[in-house]
């Protein structure tokens, strides 16, 4: 899914997870592939652990680097830097998703983004500021009940500095 920026929408009860830089990526059970579809090549020991089933990610080298900087590890083959960082489930609507990711046991380079409720526009802003304030990029917000879909949507928005 691809975010909108946020307007001022009301996000009351939507959900709140870190927005990470980095590189897109999505596990089709068997590959990771880039958000135009290509092959990263990842090697095997890097997604051993990841599940049959699809997943959207990010690929992540920490806070307070940039999707340049995990573009150019992926070129370097710096792949023991990265981290696959679990975003969605596609085909589950978001609070299963969520559940999915939760239970899962994840290893190694394999994380999962945190995911908490906002109640207002203004816990949105709070909790910006929390993670900027770690070094964190920004944060994203997904309408309750809403179903994964591969294109832009309102139902996910972005907040930034």
């Amino acid at each position: 899914m691809h975010g909108n920026d946020w307007q001022g929408q009301d996000v009351s009860g939507w959900w709140c997870s870190e927005k990470f830089a980095g590189g897109r990526a999505y596990w089709d059970g068997e590959r990771l592939l880039n958000q135009t579809g290509r092959d990263y090549a990842a090697p095997g020991w890097f997604t051993t652990d990841l599940p049959w089933h699809h997943m959207d990610c990010q690929l992540w080298l920490g806070r307070g680097m940039t999707t340049e900087d995990v573009h150019k590890a992926i070129a370097a083959g710096r792949w023991d830097d990265l981290f696959i960082v679990v975003l969605d489930v596609p085909g589950m609507v978001v609070e299963k998703a969520i559940e999915t990711i939760r239970a899962a046991k994840w290893k190694g380079n394999v994380i999962a983004a945190e995911f908490f409720r906002v109640e207002s526009a203004a816990g949105a802003r709070d909790a910006l500021r929390r993670i900027v304030g770690c070094g964190g990029e920004g944060i994203m917000l997904r309408r309750p009940q809403s179903l994964y879909r591969n294109t832009r949507t309102s139902d996910l928005l972005k907040l930034v500095p």
